[in-house]
């Protein structure tokens, strides 16, 4: 069996506030790198003072909004993307080899969905 794009796990609560969220997991083939995303709760709680996305539910063509954006570091190229309907579009001031392109999102590696 293949694994599937996308993994939402719940996250741990965010201060003494009480509020919970989850995050959604997804391999960026442009940085070859997992990303974790916030995005609201079961109960549409979001997390307090830090970014935070929509997302349509969907764990086989995943949307979020708004775009992702990883800042450029000493080992990470700055990645500017949407994902869209289980699609990343990559925007041009991407610093990676899919800059401009849109491509099908691709498994999560095993040790993500907690596989040997």
């Amino acid at each position: 069996m293949v694994n599937p794009v996308a993994r939402v796990v719940s996250t741990g609560y965010h201060g003494g506030d009480g509020s919970k969220w989850r995050t959604i997991y997804l391999w960026c083939p442009a940085c070859d790198h997992l990303k974790g995303i916030p995005i609201p709760g079961e109960d549409g709680t979001l997390p307090k003072d830090r970014p935070k996305w929509d997302w349509d539910g969907d764990l086989e063509h995943p949307t979020l909004s708004p775009s992702i954006l990883q800042h450029e570091t000493g080992s990470m190229p700055r990645c500017h993307s949407f994902l869209r309907a289980g699609r990343w579009e990559f925007l041009g001031d991407c610093t990676h080899k899919l800059a401009g392109q849109t491509v099908d999102m691709i498994p999560l590696p095993d040790w993500v969905m907690g596989e040997k």
